[in-house]
């Protein structure tokens, strides 16, 4: 026999899908700005008509792990996951600043070994930490 569904229920799982949804997307708008601040945009059209278009696509990149990780974050949450909730959304700005101070330089990374850019770099690392940090915390 099934127990019953609280009314609650589906407005706490709303509640933390929204709270884990704002936070991707005011650190993946900070994480693009970094990372747009870090190109040479110096041959691009600003006043041409899709030129906004073109600047997402240029930040694309940099907004890569926060989409993954959004959606991976949004299938594994759930209503009762209230404190693991906020224990993500403490690692995530983690995760955003480290990737800010690796594509300004102030942090130095050297990986003679690897053929990626360090901006390649940082988004596939950022993208490994913040997924496999949701599915850790997420999973039942």
């Amino acid at each position: 026999m099934k127990e019953p569904v609280h009314h609650s229920q589906p407005n706490q799982l709303a509640s933390n899908r929204e709270v884990i949804l704002w936070a991707y997307i005011l650190l993946g708008m900070l994480a693009a700005m970094v990372y747009l601040s870090g190109l040479d945009l110096a041959g691009f059209r600003y006043r041409s008509m899709h030129a906004g278009v073109s600047g997402i696509f240029v930040a694309l990149p940099a907004l890569a792990p926060y989409f993954i990780s959004a959606i991976i974050s949004m299938l594994l949450v759930g209503t009762h996951h209230q404190i693991r909730v906020w224990f993500f959304l403490s690692i995530v700005p983690v995760a955003t600043i480290l990737g800010a101070l690796l594509f300004n330089g102030i942090i130095d990374f050297y990986a003679s070994s690897s053929d990626l850019s360090l901006a390649t770099q940082v988004i596939l690392a950022q993208t490994v930490f913040l997924s496999a940090s949701a599915v850790l915390i997420f999973w039942k």
